[in-house]
């Protein structure tokens, strides 16, 4: 297979764009602007992408391989809608008892509203030309998406009641369910 998209790896990407700046570090780059930082942001929101897709095809898929085939099926827009049913939107008709569970459980919310967060950076950090993106804020950013990544990966999310249903809405809205 060839070399996967590994969430760490976005996460490392984004910290080094964001520590270019710092006049502590001495590397062979040029000093942080404002490129930077929007692909910081846009990284943040990708690396927390894949965990969650990675997290939910694993549900199905007991190896790496499979589960990097798996992960295609997922969609940018399923998970920005899913998540915005938790995060306090009307889920469809049908699903208001379980979006009504996931939005009771802490580590589902702080997801889905980290999801929803960096989901609009991302957008404007890749779209928005007028946008500000100062270090701080990208900062920030970068460390909501791997707090939120981190809460995902966690072995407990996965297990518990909460993690599951979160993971296998997801999965069905990727595969055309859950309107």
């Amino acid at each position: 297979m060839a070399d996967p998209i590994r969430p760490r790896d976005l996460f490392n990407h984004a910290r080094l764009l964001l520590l270019v700046g710092d006049t502590r570090i001495q590397l062979p780059f040029p000093q942080e602007t404002t490129v930077t930082r929007r692909r910081a942001v846009s990284s943040a929101y990708y690396a927390l992408f894949h965990a969650i897709t990675l997290a939910s095809a694993s549900l199905f898929a007991p190896s790496d391989d499979s589960r990097y085939e798996l992960v295609r099926w997922y969609r940018h827009g399923d998970l920005k809608r899913v998540t915005a049913w938790i995060h306090g939107g009307s889920p469809p008709e049908g699903l208001e008892h379980n979006v009504g569970a996931l939005r009771a459980d802490e580590r589902v919310r702080t997801i889905s509203a980290s999801f929803q967060r960096l989901s609009k950076a991302r957008e404007d950090a890749d779209y928005n030309h007028t946008a500000a993106f100062d270090q701080n804020y990208a900062l920030d950013l970068v460390g909501m998406a791997k707090r939120a990544a981190d809460l995902v990966e966690a072995p407990a999310f996965a297990d518990s009641a909460g993690g599951r249903q979160f993971l296998g809405l997801l999965a069905l809205r990727a595969r055309g369910g859950g309107s």
